[in-house]
């Protein structure tokens, strides 16, 4: 670590980085002891002890964690017609519920969108 640190003070390429405000950092600060460190730490930590309210815990922040992105994917293609409860639905639907439910239209694959152009095209 000292190496790396020389060379940036040498080079005038350091650069030290703070919170927003000092609330923010008090935030942050508390936060974390509230929370009694990182969620991910204590999913992991109490999964290798097969804790089973670790195990619950754990599944549950994955799965926020894969809503959350989700949504923010749909809210991001589809911007004119994704409300936060449009966004939600459609994310459920991609996890195998019914797709009547579907309030968005399904995102194309890559792939999808490949096929089309090529099909276009020839």
């Amino acid at each position: 670590m000292s190496v790396p640190l020389c060379n940036r003070v040498i080079h005038s390429t350091y650069r030290f980085e703070w919170f927003a405000s000092v609330l923010d950092f008090v935030n942050h600060l508390l936060g974390g002891v509230l929370a009694t460190g990182c969620t991910i730490g204590q999913g992991i930590t109490g999964v290798s002890t097969l804790a089973v309210g670790s195990l619950l815990r754990f599944f549950a922040i994955v799965f926020g964690s894969a809503m959350s992105m989700k949504i923010q994917y749909d809210k991001l293609v589809s911007e004119d017609d994704a409300s936060f409860i449009k966004a939600f639905v459609s994310s459920l639907v991609d996890l195998k519920l019914p797709s009547s439910l579907r309030r968005l239209d399904a995102v194309q694959s890559a792939t999808e969108i490949a096929e089309k152009i090529i099909a276009v095209t020839l």
